[in-house]
């Protein structure tokens, strides 16, 4: 891979779609995308530009929808966010990167979007717009210069869920590993009797009612999933017909689970009182879960299935980061320092902890100690080289040349002295 960096922070790769056009974006106290923007590059991949502009209106966006436009704010927030300025642009360089890299390579997988489907999508979203100002007034809204740049967009959300589709269809997870997830997500029910169910809430004052309502299902003047939905309080299952799933995998009031333990299947209870008010509850399947699963088949199909689902899901993100790396591996991205003067490059200092100053003195000490090292090997090497100069040197003449010979016999005496005690200490 070829990556050059003028920062000291790497880059990541991540992926984000996005083909919608929202509504404009401006703070209450002026803060606007447009606010700030210096101009020049903030990275190149394989020659291909990103705007250091780009980047500055994400984060005044940002700023805008986090209310901290005021830089004191904007510092608190980037403090509570365990962030920094610098590390909000490389955030964002990450997703700019990630798009350059998808636009620029989904061809080689037959997934570049073609110029019908952008032009479809195009057409898709503009339709809501009245007026050509009123389109062009959306765009800019939602950090679009004009529309050449939402169709940029366009061009590479489609290659991506093209790209996701793709490798989602070649996933194939083995039946080993199925399994292996479904212990664990199974674990707090093996050897145990499971049962699923659905409900209808009434409140606790709708008694009343809630008996009306069981009184017509025992009848058949009710379907129950029908009047979940018409009747339960709990809107959640209420869209699903009541359903709430296994009692292996959620965990019900007491005076719920009570109930549904004596039921079999398509069997329905009377009004059950809790803490949430009225239940009829009925059970809808009821699975034998081994204590080790060793089969696909002993797990209830839809827990399987979600259990298949999440698994392919997972092989297809990490299909898609190797699929990037490589492409990383053969692109040339080179990244630019950050402006000094970009708007959200604010004073952090305040939220600078002791242990962060301690961290920060320590890292200045190691620096100046492997400057003086430095310095200290350059010295020794400017002597080594100076003794191997002065050997090799023809005698110099004149009163420099007395002092050199003068030094050379005071070392050779020093010598002969070290060897003459030697001598006596090895006879003595």
């Amino acid at each position: 891979m070829k990556k050059i960096f003028t920062c000291t922070a790497a880059v990541a790769l991540a992926a984000v779609c996005a083909v919608g056009v929202a509504g404009c974006s401006t703070g209450s106290k002026g803060l606007t995308p447009d606010t700030g923007l210096t101009g020049g590059v903030a990275a190149t991949v394989n020659g291909a530009e990103i705007p250091e502009d780009t980047i500055t209106r994400q984060i005044n966006t940002q700023r805008i929808n986090a209310e901290a436009e005021d830089d004191d704010a904007w510092a608190e927030y980037l403090h509570n966010m365990s962030s920094t300025p610098s590390k909000q642009r490389d955030d964002a360089l990450e997703v700019l990167i990630d798009r350059e890299l998808v636009k620029q390579f989904a061809g080689d997988e037959d997934c570049a979007a073609t110029d019908e489907e952008i032009q479809e999508q195009v057409d898709k979203v503009r339709a809501n717009y009245s007026s050509d100002e009123a389109w062009q007034e959306a765009l800019e809204g939602s950090n679009y210069a004009d529309e050449q740049a939402y169709r940029d967009q366009l061009s590479y959300s489609i290659a991506y869920q093209k790209l996701e589709d793709k490798f989602t269809e070649e996933a194939n997870v083995e039946d080993a590993t199925l399994i292996e997830q479904a212990q664990t997500k199974l674990a707090d029910a093996a050897g145990t009797t499971m049962r699923r169910s659905s409900h209808i809430l009434f409140e606790e004052d709708d008694q009343e009612k809630a008996q009306e309502v069981l009184d017509k299902l025992k009848s058949g003047e009710l379907d129950f999933a029908e009047a979940a939905k018409e009747n339960s309080t709990d809107t959640g299952s209420a869209q699903e017909g009541g359903d709430v799933g296994w009692d292996g995998m959620t965990t019900f009031v007491e005076e719920y689970q009570n109930a549904l333990d004596g039921l079999q299947v398509g069997e329905m209870t009377e009004l059950v009182p809790s803490q949430y008010g009225y239940h009829i509850i009925k059970c809808t399947d009821i699975a034998e879960v081994p204590a080790t699963i060793t089969s696909v088949d002993q797990v209830p199909s839809d827990i399987m299935d979600d259990i298949r689902t999440e698994a392919s899901s997972t092989q297809t993100s990490e299909r898609m980061e190797s699929w990037l790396d490589e492409k990383q591996e053969a692109s040339e991205v080179v990244i630019n320092d950050m402006p000094e003067n970009v708007p959200y490059n604010v004073d952090m200092s305040a939220y600078e902890t002791e242990e962060e100053e301690n961290a920060e003195d320590e890292a200045a000490n190691e620096e100046l100690v492997d400057n003086v090292e430095g310095v200290a090997d350059d010295v020794d090497a400017a002597a080594a080289d100076a003794e191997g100069g002065a050997t090799d040197a023809e005698p110099v003449e004149g009163e420099a040349g007395a002092e050199d010979a003068g030094a050379t016999d005071a070392g050779a005496t020093d010598a002969a002295a070290k060897d003459e005690g030697e001598a006596d200490a090895s006879q003595g």
